[in-house]
């Protein structure tokens, strides 16, 4: 017997891993040092770390030992995961429109 919502919650698990990892190389040349301070910015980088890792394992957790129909309660970290990444981005968004301190 297949499990669908088991397989399309560990794609979605494998495909947001990929895409962060991505993002988190990216970023490396993308931040900007000098518009950021040292506490904010590394702040954002430990957000984006955390995020990159939170969004995929809700993903990967929701589909181990789910019940019928419904996502086990690991599905709980995708959101704050995404919640995360979301930050980093609008800092660096911020600190970019904001111009060097």
């Amino acid at each position: 017997m297949s499990d669908v919502l088991k397989h399309r919650l560990w794609a979605l698990a494998h495909f947001h891993g990929a895409a962060l990892g991505l993002l988190n190389l990216v970023y490396v040349r993308w931040e900007n040092p000098r518009a950021l301070g040292e506490a904010a910015r590394r702040r954002a980088s430990h957000s984006l770390l955390l995020g990159s890792t939170a969004l995929p394992l809700g993903f990967l957790l929701g589909g181990i030992a789910h019940p019928e129909g419904d996502p086990s309660l690991g599905i709980f970290l995708a959101p704050l995961g995404a919640l995360l990444v979301l930050y980093t981005v609008a800092a660096q968004t911020y600190a970019a429109w904001r111009g060097p301190a």
